[in-house]
């Protein structure tokens, strides 16, 4: 088993669905609640894929650069305007 595999939550519910298909072709009730117990372990797999991926892309959004959207074109020019020389600060003649 690749490790994709065990980070896609698509995997697990299939592995859940063919439990479950399995289940319904059992006669015996207890073998028959054990595989719907196996269903219910992938359906739990499946979410903790999930949410593996989100802390994933969370983190991957954190580390990318932030742009300094003042600084675009047609943005207003707040950090621009404290890099201009203030007129009360120039010496008169």
């Amino acid at each position: 088993m690749a490790n994709v595999q065990i980070n896609d939550p698509k995997h697990w519910r299939e592995r859940a669905e063919e439990a479950r298909t399995v289940a319904d072709q059992m006669n015996d009730p207890d073998s028959k609640r054990k595989m719907l117990r196996i269903a219910e372990d992938y359906e739990e797999l499946a979410r903790r894929a999930e949410r593996r991926l989100k802390q994933q892309r969370q983190q991957q959004q954190q580390q990318q650069p932030k742009i300094q959207t003042d600084a675009l074109p047609g943005a207003p020019l707040r950090s621009r305007m404290r890099l201009l020389p203030n007129k009360t600060d120039k010496k008169r003649h």
